[in-house]
């Protein structure tokens, strides 16, 4: 389930960075961020209310409201914001290709502030993610070259 929830996920970003990239060149990244939110939160009222989860208000602990606040700012509006600030200056396939660095900064911030183990697959991981962003914005020597006229 959560393999194909990412996917799904990985296949909105990329439909929202081809076709939202227009918009947020006319209308600006702030108001495209604030629109796209109010929409996915009305998206998903609808499921939220058929699972009961509208019926009670949660009972979270101090700690937990701020790790909710946290993950609503920090987390979701102001990365999402960046996003789509992004999609005004790059190509929408390069601004998609730096979204595999969330999960990685996650799990990197899951170790540094809950204290949740590094290991060293998870490295390995971080390194193969960063030479994936390396080679694809790696940029043909030869094209780039200035030309030597005679």
């Amino acid at each position: 389930m959560g393999d194909g929830l990412m996917l799904l996920g990985a296949f909105s970003a990329a439909i929202y960075s081809v076709f939202g990239r227009p918009i947020v060149g006319k209308y600006g990244p702030m108001f495209v961020m604030v629109l796209a939110i109010v929409f996915g939160v009305l998206a998903l009222l609808p499921l939220a209310f058929a699972s009961g989860a509208l019926t009670h208000w949660p009972g979270f602990s101090r700690e937990g409201w701020l790790a909710v606040i946290f993950l609503g700012t920090v987390g979701a509006a102001i990365q999402f914001s960046l996003f789509t600030w992004s999609l005004r200056w790059l190509l929408p396939s390069r601004a998609v290709i730096y979204l595999t660095l969330s999960p990685i900064t996650a799990i990197l911030l899951a170790g540094v502030m809950l204290g949740e183990a590094v290991t060293p697959v998870l490295i390995v991981g971080l390194a193969f993610v960063i030479a994936g962003i390396f080679v694809a914005n790696w940029r043909d020597a030869d094209k780039d070259a200035p030309v030597k006229i005679d």
